[in-house]
């Protein structure tokens, strides 16, 4: 297993990150920084399969000058930075001068989590994949959300090219299809780069599996 250390994580807030509407008015926003909130924490297993993403909450400010009503108004497309996002905005707690303005009032605020390392991704083997009555293929990186086309999936892959810890994100899924979509993936074979040195010892991978 790859180990991604917690410190190669960077995480950036963009405070008041306006969600338009028609007609919409300027608007002030709280700002928000490191002083007001706890330290913000990549979760194990997001660390561990490399996501990244963008989520944007929407919140209220309590009149004790907390972030209240917490909702994610758009997904990061995965369910572990969503739920570290409201996490971290819960956390965050503002001085008395801050409460004054913006009390009682419901702002968006966009969080973006990203690593500062990347590892060269193994490739898909062409037609390594099994035939499958029920998925077309597997697209590599595709990040749309799961849907009656497609089911978005993450996984990693060992040294020999075979993936495992493979999770489906979003949808629902039936026992059945479920383990269909893992047999589906785990037929599928990567090879890394050769002039890669040293070879990593595994790699994180996402894509969406193709409905037929």
């Amino acid at each position: 297993m790859k180990n991604v250390p917690a410190n190669v994580a960077s995480i950036l807030i963009l405070a008041g990150a306006a969600l338009p509407t028609a007609g919409a008015l300027a608007q002030t926003y709280p700002p928000v920084g490191p002083q007001y909130c706890a330290k913000p924490e990549y979760r194990k297993e997001a660390l561990r399969y490399e996501l990244e993403g963008k989520a944007t909450v929407r919140y209220t400010m309590s009149p004790e000058g907390r972030m209240i009503d917490v909702t994610v108004v758009k997904s990061s497309g995965w369910r572990l930075l969503d739920e570290a996002t409201m996490t971290f905005v819960s956390s965050c707690a503002f001085p008395p001068e801050q409460i004054a303005a913006f009390q009682g009032k419901t702002y968006p605020l966009q969080y973006v989590w990203s690593l500062d390392r990347h590892d060269p991704h193994p490739a898909l083997v062409a037609d390594s994949c099994q035939a499958s009555p029920i998925f077309a293929g597997l697209k590599l990186f595709d990040d749309q959300p799961s849907d009656e086309h497609g089911q978005k999936v993450r996984f990693l892959v060992d040294v020999a090219g075979q993936p495992y810890g493979i999770k489906s994100e979003g949808g629902s899924l039936d026992a059945a299809t479920a383990g269909q979509l893992a047999a589906y993936v785990q037929s599928c074979h990567f090879a890394f780069d050769p002039k890669v040195v040293p070879k990593p010892r595994t790699d994180a991978m996402f894509g969406r599996l193709l409905m037929r």
